[in-house]
């Protein structure tokens, strides 16, 4: 079930991620400059998230408990990010898609490890890693397609239900 959500989570996230620059200049006509200023935005999140609140958040609740709430608040945040009107809006959706994306990517690993015999982690890790490759292949054509054909918004959309599937 682990390796379900994982898979799922990277094909959701790296649709996001890989499809970013798309997004920005067809749905709010953001410069490569500004574009890259927000990256900046949602680089420095993810290293606070994943330097700093990880931590207090695995000390304070159970990894299970921050998977469910990671990805409900992704899948969320993903369909919000489709319909973001403006950069303002948009810096306001990314900073939940940085919490939970760092969330899901330490306590998902984390958590295959402590499901396996000990002799299986690296097997488990790579055939998790693999799902993540699997994620980075399709994604950046799926975005594309899905842009030009139906508009950036349903990227974000495609997303929140890639997430909402984590819990079929």
């Amino acid at each position: 079930p682990l390796l379900h959500v994982q898979l799922f989570f990277s094909l959701a996230f790296t649709l996001f991620q890989s499809n970013f620059a798309i997004f920005s200049k067809a749905r709010l006509g953001l410069t490569a400059q500004s574009t890259s200023y927000v990256l900046t935005y949602v680089g420095l999140l993810s290293v606070l998230v994943q330097g700093v609140a990880v931590g207090k958040l695995t000390d304070r609740f159970r990894n299970q408990s921050l998977i469910a709430a990671g990805i409900i608040i992704m899948g969320l945040s993903l369909v919000a990010w489709g319909f973001a009107p403006n950069a303002w809006v948009l810096l306001v959706v990314l900073a939940p898609i940085a919490l939970a994306g760092g969330v899901l990517n330490v306590v998902l690993t984390t958590q295959l490890t402590k499901t396996v015999f000990k002799e299986e982690v690296g097997g488990t890790l790579g055939l998790s890693a693999s799902l993540q490759t699997i994620a980075q292949i399709v994604t950046p054509g799926i975005g594309g397609l899905l842009s030009d054909s139906l508009g950036p918004w349903s990227m974000g959309v495609l997303g929140g239900l890639l997430m909402a599937w984590t819990y079929s």
